[in-house]
């Protein structure tokens, strides 16, 4: 009796102990050791030790919310990075394990809390008036850096209401420059600038400012100015290239180039770049100035060019033979006080008359020249259109650029006496 007795104890301390053990291991350990490891205006990165090996559920809120009506992640990590989170904001972070199917895990009981950063983070200091550029008005923003790099911007006229029209947006930046070819240059405006994070935006921040407080005026350094070509880069502001005749104004010239940032040109070529223009032997200023606004700079003369005389044209040689009579003269020679270049539209007019006749009242005929031996063009005329037994006397010189003559009989590079050339029909 005693035996059944002593092993009937024994059975119910087992029973005991067992039943200890299941109620003591239905729940699993908690997570342990949560830790912010990075937090910025709308993320935070945190990181725990899972002490059973198992995967996690996160629950997060706005501080004090009820468990149930946050957000919820399940994860096998040990690490883990909220997203869209609203900036200067308390929120509270839940964890618990994904257990086996015999015990159940629970959420800590009281939560790890954080706290995003502001949204902010630059003020009327980060907003810097660079004056007139290249591409206009120039305004940098440089704040400290933050995650969320997206902007919207304004400029108004000062003391105007901001309209949603007058708003733009930039993204992907922390630091951002704005170019305005809109401004006038003695306008007086109001720059808004504000960030704008996932869910909030910063308030305006306002800097005010005068545009003709900055300068307009043309700086410039000449990188070349040899015997053959002239170059030059403008400094901040972009030019308007104009070349007008000596003597004339600005805006009666030809507009060569607009807005650039350096310019250049071949001297002895010009008069070939823009032949509609060019006059042979005659002043030229290169003026630049920029614009600010709606109004320009003051013009500036930045070099001062002669074009070439008009091409040379002589005589050196005229020949009869049964039925007619050739002419030859030199091909493409121009000529200045630096160079020998010749205008490349150019025709060719032939006077002839008896012996001692007065310029621009002989025979006059215009030909382009047929290329002869290199270097002389040749031109043909008809021996019936002369009286047999007579001395007859012809002169040439070139027409450029359609329409401006050069000297009769004129010579520069290569020496002659530049006088007309006689020939006897027979």
């Amino acid at each position: 009796m005693r035996k059944i007795k002593y092993s009937l104890q024994i059975i119910l301390f087992l029973l005991i102990v067992c039943c200890e053990h299941n109620e003591a291991h239905n729940i699993c350990a908690a997570n342990v050791q949560i830790g912010l490891v990075s937090i910025t205006e709308n993320s935070a990165v945190l990181k725990w030790v899972e002490t059973q090996g198992y995967s996690s559920i996160v629950e997060y809120g706005p501080e004090g919310f009820r468990l149930g009506d946050g957000t919820q992640i399940e994860t096998q990590e040990e690490m883990i990075l909220l997203e869209g989170l609203i900036p200067s904001t308390q929120y509270d972070f839940y964890l618990k394990s994904i257990c086996p199917d015999e015990v159940e895990g629970e959420f800590i009981t009281n939560p790890y809390n954080f706290s995003t950063n502001d949204c902010n983070g630059f003020d009327e200091q980060d907003v810097v008036l660079l004056g007139w550029k290249f591409e206009g008005f120039e305004i940098a923003v440089y704040p400290e850096e933050r995650t969320s790099n997206e902007w919207e911007y304004a400029i108004i006229p000062m003391g105007t209401e901001l309209k949603p029209t007058d708003i733009n947006q930039v993204k992907g930046k922390y630091q951002f420059n704005v170019e305005s070819n809109e401004l006038e240059q003695d306008g007086t405006y109001d720059f808004y600038a504000r960030r704008i994070c996932e869910n909030a935006e910063t308030n305006w921040v306002i800097k005010s400012f005068s545009t003709d407080a900055f300068n307009c005026d043309i700086a410039y350094n000449v990188t070349n100015n040899d015997g053959y070509n002239f170059s030059v880069d403008f400094i901040d502001l972009p030019v308007d290239v104009e070349i007008v005749k000596q003597g004339n104004g600005v805006g009666s010239g030809m507009l060569v180039a607009k807005s650039v940032g350096n310019f250049s040109f071949n001297k002895t070529n010009l008069h070939n770049e823009y032949p509609e223009y060019f006059e042979p032997d005659t002043l030229y200023d290169v003026l630049v100035r920029s614009q600010c606004g709606s109004s320009y700079s003051e013009p500036l003369v930045i070099y001062e060019h002669k074009t070439p005389k008009a091409n040379t044209a002589y005589l050196v040689d005229v020949s009869v033979t049964e039925d007619s009579i050739m002419l030859r003269w030199p091909i493409d020679f121009g000529f200045n006080q630096l160079y020998c270049n010749p205008y490349d539209v150019v025709v060719y007019q032939i006077e002839y008359g008896p012996v001692g006749f007065e310029n621009n009242i002989g025979v006059l005929l215009e030909t382009e020249g047929v290329p002869d031996e290199y270097p002389y063009y040749k031109h043909i005329l008809d021996k019936s259109n002369f009286d047999q037994g007579e001395t007859y006397e012809f002169s040439i010189r070139s027409v450029v650029n359609n329409g401006y003559p050069g000297e009769w009989n004129a010579s520069a590079c290569h020496i002659q006496d530049g006088s007309r050339l006689q020939v006897v029909v027979e």
